[in-house]
């Protein structure tokens, strides 16, 4: 999916409905900017519970004893870096099919 949206003077933009149904974001979500060379990343960070959905799944629905907060930070952190692989990889798919179709006009 492609959206755009336009810099405010006041350095503001709305972010497309699209997009924000389309990552399940509420009001009071939060997006993460993250700065490349020549583009940037936005990530939504809903702060829900849900968004975490399978992090822990390699503990089992219930664990025997209480994770520590080692395993808490390192679960969360295998799944976030899934998901910036994730997103990451579907930017660059779309990137690369604009790109072919600039390249054919």
């Amino acid at each position: 999916m492609t959206a755009t949206s336009k810099l405010t003077s006041k350095n503001q933009t709305t972010v497309p409905k699209a997009v924000t149904e389309a990552l399940g974001m509420k009001p009071a979500d939060q997006f993460v900017y993250e700065i490349q060379a020549d583009y940037v990343i936005l990530r939504a960070r809903t702060g829900r519970l849900a968004d975490l959905a399978g992090a822990f799944a390699h503990v089992g629905i219930r664990p025997k004893k209480p994770l520590t907060k080692e395993q808490t930070r390192e679960a969360i952190g295998k799944f976030l870096g899934e998901e910036d692989a994730r997103i990451r990889r579907e930017w660059q798919k779309e990137r690369r099919a604009e790109a072919r179709a600039t390249a054919k006009k």
